[in-house]
Parts: C-alpha cells; sequence; structure tokens
C-alpha cells in the first residue's frame, strides 16, 4: 500500500504547471538554437577583440643554438716561406637572442574598417538571435493556445457525453413504457459510441498537442495548462502598426547593417590597391659576435618599409566587382524586403479582424444554440418534442461551442502572428 502512495506521489511531482508566459519561460531558458545563437554571439565578441589586435605592435621573440662542424677556415700568406695563418670562421657552438617588433604605420583606414565590420557582424548576428527569440516566443504561445483548445474540446465531449448518457436513460425508460419508437433509443445509442470515438481522438489530439508544446519547451516531464482560453480584445491601426514594423523589423535593420556592411567591403576592397606602410625594430643578441671573438654582443636593425600590390593576376579587380554588385544586390532586396513585411502586416491585420469578427458571430449563435436546446429540453420533458430533437439540439450546441472556442484560438494566434509581423519581441 505504501508503495502504490510513493507512485502516486512521484507522478504527482513530474507534473508541471504552466501557465502561458511560464511556458514562454522555460522555453527562453531551454531552446538549444538560442543557445548555440549565444555562444555564436560570444565568438562574435571575441573577433572584434581580434580586430583590435591588428593595431597593436606584434612582438616575436627568437633564441637558437647552433652547432657547427667543421668550421671553416681562411688561410692567409703572411711571411713568405712560412707557414700561412689559419683564421677560423666561426665557432663550433653559436648562440642567438632576438626580439623583433612590427606595427603597421599607415594602411589607408583598413584595420578600422575590420573593427567596424566585426562589430556591424556582431550586430547583425543580435538581430538574429531576438529574432528567433520572438519567433519562439509567437510559437510557444500558438502551441499553448491550440493546447488549450484541445483541452476545451475534450472537456466538451465530455459534458456531451454526460448529457447523451441522461438522455439515454430517459428515452430508454420512455422505450420500455412503450412511449417511444425503438429508432430513438439505437439513435441515442449511436450517438453514445460516436460520442465515445470523438472522446478518444480528442485524448490523443491533446497529447499530441502537449508533446508538440513540450517539444519547443525542450522538456520531458508532463505539464498541466493552468490558464484558460483568453477573452482580452486589442485595438490596431494599420498605419501605426506600418510604420512601426518598417521601423522596427529585424529584416529592416539587418538588411540597412548589411548595406552598411557591403559599403566598407567596396572600401577596403579599394584600398586594397594602394601601398601600407610598416616599420619594424630588430634585436640581436648573439655568440660569438666576431669571427675572432668568442664573446656576446648585439646589434640593432631599424625598417621602414613600403608594401605595394602592383600586380595581383587582376584579383583586386574582380573583389572590387563584387563589393559593387554585393552593394547593389543589397539595394534591391531593401525594396523586396519592405515589400514583404507591408505584406505580412496587412495579411495578420486582416486575420485578426476577421477573427474578431468571427468571435460575435459565433457567441451568437452558441448563445441561440444554447438557449435552443434548453427549449428543446423542456419540450421533451412536457412531452412536446421527439428525441431526435434533443440529440439535435445537443449537436447543434456542440458544434457552435467549439465554433466559438475555435474563433477565440485564432483570434489569440492572429494577435501573436501580428506582434511578431510588428517586430515586437514580448
Amino acid at each position: 500500500m505504501g508503495s502504490e502512495g510513493g507512485e502516486v506521489l512521484l507522478l504527482l511531482f513530474m507534473v508541471l504547471p504552466l501557465t502561458r508566459e511560464e511556458a514562454v519561460k522555460v522555453a527562453l531558458e531551454n531552446n538549444l538554437s538560442l543557445r548555440s545563437g549565444a555562444v555564436d554571439q560570444t565568438m562574435a565578441l571575441v573577433e572584434i577583440d581580434k580586430a583590435y589586435a591588428n593595431l597593436y605592435p606584434k612582438i616575436t621573440l627568437n633564441a637558437n643554438y647552433s652547432y657547427l662542424s667543421p668550421i671553416p677556415v681562411m688561410k692567409f700568406q703572411m711571411v713568405p716561406n712560412q707557414p700561412p695563418v689559419e683564421i677560423p670562421m666561426g665557432r663550433s657552438r653559436n648562440y642567438s637572442l632576438g626580439a623583433q617588433l612590427t606595427q603597421p604605420i599607415f594602411t589607408w583606414g583598413n584595420l578600422y574598417r575590420l573593427i567596424r565590420m566585426s562589430k556591424l557582424k556582431y550586430e547583425l548576428g543580435d538581430l538574429e538571435l531576438r529574432r528567433q527569440r520572438a519567433e519562439l516566443i509567437r510559437n510557444v504561445r500558438n502551441s499553448y493556445d491550440g493546447c488549450l483548445l484541445a483541452r476545451e474540446f475534450l472537456k466538451l465531449l465530455d459534458q456531451t457525453r454526460e448529457r447523451l448518457k441522461r438522455y439515454h436513460a430517459s428515452i430508454k425508460e420512455r422505450y420500455d413504457a412503450g412511449l417511444a419508437p425503438r429508432y430513438d433509443l439505437i439513435r441515442t445509442e449511436a450517438e453514445l459510441a460516436r460520442n465515445e470515438s470523438q472522446i478518444i481522438e480528442a485524448e490523443n489530439n491533446l497529447k499530441l498537442a502537449k508533446d508538440g508544446l513540450k517539444m519547443l519547451l525542450n522538456i520531458d516531464e508532463e505539464i498541466e495548462l493552468t490558464d484558460e482560453i483568453g477573452s482580452d480584445s486589442f485595438e490596431v491601426d494599420l498605419d501605426s502598426a506600418l510604420s512601426h514594423a518598417l521601423t522596427h523589423r529585424w529584416e529592416v535593420r539587418k538588411i540597412e547593417l548589411s548595406r552598411r556592411l557591403a559599403e566598407i567591403g567596396l572600401r577596403s576592397a579599394v584600398a586594397s590597391w594602394l601601398p601600407t606602410a610598416f616599420g619594424a625594430v630588430n634585436y640581436n643578441y648573439k655568440k660569438p659576435y666576431q669571427f675572432t671573438e668568442d664573446e656576446w654582443g648585439g646589434s640593432w636593425v631599424f625598417t621602414i618599409g613600403l608594401s605595394w600590390p602592383i600586380f595581383t593576376g587582376f584579383s583586386k579587380k574582380s573583389q572590387i566587382a563584387e563589393a559593387h554588385l554585393s552593394l547593389k544586390k543589397i539595394r534591391i532586396l531593401e525594396e523586396l524586403i519592405k515589400d514583404g513585411i507591408e505584406f505580412e502586416v496587412k495579411s495578420a491585420y486582416l486575420r485578426l479582424k476577421k477573427a474578431r469578427a468571427m468571435i460575435e458571430a459565433q457567441k451568437k449563435v452558441m448563445l441561440q444554440a444554447e438557449e435552443t436546446r434548453r427549449m428543446i429540453e423542456e419540450r421533451y420533458n412536457s412531452g412536446l418534442a421527439k428525441s431526435i430533437e434533443l440529440l439535435d439540439g445537443e449537436l447543434v450546441y456542440a458544434q457552435a461551442r467549439i465554433g466559438y472556442l475555435k474563433a477565440r484560438i485564432e483570434y489569440d494566434q492572429a494577435y501573436n502572428d501580428l506582434m511578431l509581423a510588428l517586430g515586437k519581441e514580448e
């Protein structure tokens, strides 16, 4: 007995209650794509540091040891008829310590352009991460609402089953008393069987909807939805929405940054034709310092150099042409993206408007169906209505209720889509 109680307690702890916004929070914390994007942004910051590093001097230290054998010897005939004087050209053991410092002096702004390009790439990555975040929020909210609709549908079918059981008991009592035809009893039993199959399908749909939401949340625990289908109404002005989207959408800002990046790339391609200047300082400390003395000694070398790529196989010309074409393509895409955003906002706005009208219409239909069902029940209890009218009234109400719930969900999802189309992240 204690074991069974422990299993029940464990199952209770494994169920995670979630509101709509808590689901969004869990998804933002667990989503692997967002985690990967955050790592990419950290890498982009490293690239900015690497770009700044090009401005600083580079210092290199080196140390060498070499053993020379045999040693070259120079012979000089100093005194006639005497053996020549031999002078060794070096020593067997050779040591060398050195340091080199190099510094770019003038690069026509290319180093600063590298820094600007790395910063723009970081901003582009940040915009992409924010876009992914906003899409995830929209998807989680829509998925949560889909789960709510599946749950309400199942709840409605359960309520319908209870009413059908009550109708069946009443009709069977009348049939046994000879007051109702067998057709009415068979029809009620058929509706009960159909209702049972619908409940099984609704349970499966609810499970699948929850599994889809759990995939977005990246969790394995069972979840319990604690929110209800919303009843809020939102006022949206189309002109204001279009203006906001064309200013704040990620795609607009991304294409603007891409254009700036292409312009910098074009200037860099042009500057690659020009000469660059650099400076270098070398210090060498070695032993032997001279051929004849096995002692340590050092020397300095100061260099100022100029590098000019006179001919590179026409690759520079191709780079400039490519940069020009990239900039031209981006300017074309700017117009295309703006047209696409306008269409997306208008579509979402019209969907929202349609869903609002459908809510009002379906609400009236549902209230009328509910009132009709109540009147049929009263007439049936008074013996003035047939059982088939009772069943039809229940079916019409169930369909009207489902239509109203769908309209509510479609309205909330259309609003979520509109917020994403406007470039809003929350």
